[in-house]
């Protein structure tokens, strides 16, 4: 078995999707890494600091980030985002499904919030709102694209 576990002692993964130990494997790592290099040059302009890159190989999150998907480059890009964008912090989402989901089940909190979206938006968005604590009565719906009945809906 070429794969190496993640500490020394003997212990069984029952949190990561990483079914076959490929996610760390050594062998693996240096195979996709050889791979990549013969398709894409290293660019020595661009060259990661020996601080920058993770001890142990990692070819996938293995899981979610909360329970054993975290790594350093996902940290590392969410510090550049923020600093990027000027903010004090940055969250990467897997997907924009899951994006949506994220904000829109969490943002409107406050009783007098409400969301204006078209007829049409992506079933995404509708659950986020579902999932949310917005009041009913608080979603406003306007005609696909119809930015006439937009402003309607504004205007009410």
């Amino acid at each position: 078995d070429t794969t190496e576990q993640p500490s020394s002692s003997p212990t069984i993964d029952f949190a990561s999707n990483d079914y076959l130990g490929l996610a760390r494997c050594r062998d693996q790592h240096d195979l996709v890494q050889s791979a990549y290099g013969r398709l894409f040059p290293p660019n020595h302009d661009v060259r990661p600091t020996a601080a920058s890159v993770p001890r142990q190989p990692l070819l996938g999150a293995s899981g979610s980030r909360l329970l054993s998907g975290d790594s350093h480059l996902a940290r590392s890009l969410e510090e550049k985002l923020a600093q990027v964008h000027n903010q004090p912090a940055a969250l990467l989402f897997n997907s924009g499904y899951d994006a949506n989901l994220s904000i829109l089940s969490s943002l409107p909190y406050v009783e007098d919030d409400a969301i204006v979206m078209d007829e049409l938006v992506h079933n995404s968005l509708v659950m986020g709102v579902r999932m949310g604590r917005l009041k009913k009565g608080r979603v406003f719906l306007f005609r696909h694209n119809d930015v006439m009945d937009l402003k309607r809906v504004l205007e009410e």
